[in-house]
């Protein structure tokens, strides 16, 4: 019984879209500190998703312009 509710849980969440998913699950574990354990033992894909860091504006590599091309210098 258990593991068939476990099942039909992931199946939800996975049908959701990235991010409401990713929002539903934050919600979800900063309740208390078990629900943070139990996402993590039962549903370890979900939980690594919803706590991996996102990516910050200012980390765009070296290599990458952060300004739209219309803004960069023309070349001469």
């Amino acid at each position: 019984m258990e593991e068939h509710l476990i099942k039909e849980i992931g199946r939800r969440f996975r049908r959701m879209p990235a991010a409401k998913r990713i929002a539903e699950v934050r919600e979800f574990i900063s309740k208390s500190e078990a629900r943070r354990a139990l996402l993590e033992k039962a549903f370890p894909e979900l939980y690594r998703e919803a706590t991996a860091p996102t990516p910050r504006p200012s980390a765009v590599s070296s290599s990458q312009s952060a300004r739209p091309v219309e803004l960069c210098a023309k070349p001469r």
